[in-house]
């Protein structure tokens, strides 16, 4: 293949399904069951509902080679400091536990939940400055819970 009758292109706010993510998605992890077998990921989705079925409370998580991580985790404003964020991350730490994961990983930003994280046992391994307009000292925060 030459390298200089290649055709470069860039793509700007695109479909998660547009064509050539998927092929990029799909090449990558072929590359990668190439090198460490199975690279599948079991994924897991904890939610609480109302009377009414709406969503309140939910933490959406993977767990692949052993890392368990926290995508998502959300409680609805009129639920906060009810510890129902807290039985969500217990509940997830303990299906870690279960599919013997060594870890839960999250990363979290300054404006978000960093506290909620470190009260529940989380530590901060990295941090990384954010830009975002009208807000001083933003950091996006990685942390880690060891099981």
């Amino acid at each position: 293949m030459n390298k200089n009758k290649l055709k470069f292109s860039l793509l700007k706010q695109f479909s998660l399904t547009h064509a050539t993510y998927e092929v990029l998605r799909n090449k990558l992890k072929a590359d990668n069951v190439s090198k460490v077998g199975n690279y599948e990921a079991n994924t897991y989705l904890f939610a609480y509902h109302n009377e009414h079925d709406d969503l309140v409370a939910g933490l959406y998580a993977f767990c692949r080679m052993g890392a368990f991580h926290v995508d998502l985790l959300w409680v609805d404003e009129l639920l906060r400091g009810q510890k129902l964020g807290t039985k969500l991350l217990e509940q997830a730490e303990e299906c870690a536990r279960d599919n013997g994961a060594l870890y839960v990983n999250v990363n979290t930003a300054t404006f978000q939940a960093l506290d909620f994280y470190l009260k529940n046992g989380y530590e901060v391994f990295a941090k990384l400055p954010l830009l975002i307009n009208g807000m001083d000292n933003q950091y996006d925060y990685f942390l880690v819970k060891y099981l």
